[in-house]
């Protein structure tokens, strides 16, 4: 496959689902992951067609944004992104409102992680269920810390220290030390691991480990202890990924498919943590059969990612379908400009 040519192809089906009015035209986690893999694009390559699809999504979709939970936090980190690109204050009052939330009025569990709360969408249907409060969730490692971890970097540090705050916590509960993978969830409220060891939750945790050590540089934090739990989830995947290089939907079970969300978010965490020299130099190799098995559908979508997961019973992730979806999409690109920056 033609890499240069798959970023074209994953961008041009991000225009046609804009404007064909889908829901990636929704200030929720699977817009907010695909756009940040468009502004993790555009750091890497500073081409203009992920700028502009940018600035597109960001005026269609700003004045219908929604609060009130994790998952609706990372789609402002393209607001973020360009005002620190642009050096303006356009949206700032809009992060500010997400300020309010990390630090203010967020529910929190009862060891002090975010709560996996929702909310009501925008048609007035709740999206969650009232134990979710009491849940803390692999997912929200990226939905609601890189928002944090960034924004706080460019304008308040008691954003960015609460965003290391909240990574340790979800690490602390959810980290297994046997398996050296983390819990899709835990109950905070009955001291209980939830899910398994999911692939695509595993990767958020990676992911974003890796943004914040490739982000603080120059920040006095306790580098060698994100180091440590990202080199041993890194290394737990590694021996456990298929021939392909793809790692299973549960990454210790080899009865379950191959999936290619979670396969990609590894390989981000691969080519960054070889970058940082966290990582030996074999997760370079690991990358490459990555690349090797990206596929894309005819309209330029990733194949082979599944459909949105909650934590249940093993049966549960072995059924979930294959679904081409939007944070599929902003993984691939978030990869492969990644992966071309080092080969």
């Amino acid at each position: 496959m033609d890499l240069q040519d798959s970023l074209l192809k994953i961008v041009g089906y991000m225009h046609r689902r804009m404007d064909a009015g889908t829901e990636i035209n929704c200030w929720e986690w699977w817009s907010g992951v695909g756009f940040y893999g468009v502004i993790r694009a555009h750091e890497n390559t500073g081409d203009a067609i992920y700028l502009e699809l940018l600035k597109k999504w960001v005026n269609k979709n700003t004045a219908n944004r929604l609060h009130g939970s994790v998952n609706r936090v990372i789609s402002c980190c393209g607001l973020d992104y360009l005002d620190g690109l642009e050096g303006t204050n356009v949206y700032d009052h809009i992060c500010k409102e997400y300020e309010d939330w990390a630090l203010r009025t967020a529910v929190v569990a009862e060891n002090g992680g975010y709560g996996h709360v929702w909310g009501p969408n925008r048609s007035g249907v709740e999206m969650g269920k009232p134990e979710y409060a009491h849940q803390l969730w692999a997912d929200s490692t990226m939905m609601a810390c890189l928002f944090l971890l960034r924004y706080g970097l460019r304008k308040n540090m008691e954003m960015y220290y609460k965003g290391v705050e909240q990574l340790k916590i979800h690490l602390e509960a959810l980290y297994d030390e046997e398996a050296g993978l983390c819990y899709h969830a835990c109950d905070c409220l009955h001291d209980e691991r939830l899910g398994q060891f999911w692939g695509r939750g595993n990767g958020w945790v990676v992911a974003t480990i890796a943004e914040l050590l490739r982000l603080s540089k120059d920040v006095d934090i306790d580098k060698e202890y994100f180091g440590k739990f990202f080199k041993k989830i890194m290394e737990s995947a590694y021996a456990r990924r298929a021939d392909n290089g793809m790692l299973h939907t549960v990454i210790d079970n080899e009865e379950s498919y191959l999936e290619e969300s979670g396969t990609l978010l590894f390989g981000y965490g691969a080519i960054v943590g070889v970058e940082l020299g966290i990582l030996d130099k074999k997760f370079l190799k690991w990358a490459e059969e990555i690349a090797g098995s990206l596929e894309l559908d005819e309209c330029g979508g990733v194949k082979y990612v599944s459909d949105g997961t909650g934590p249940h019973s093993l049966e549960h992730y072995l059924t979930r379908p294959y679904a081409v979806k939007d944070y599929g999409a902003g993984l691939g690109l978030m990869f492969i400009t990644e992966f071309l920056n080092v080969t």
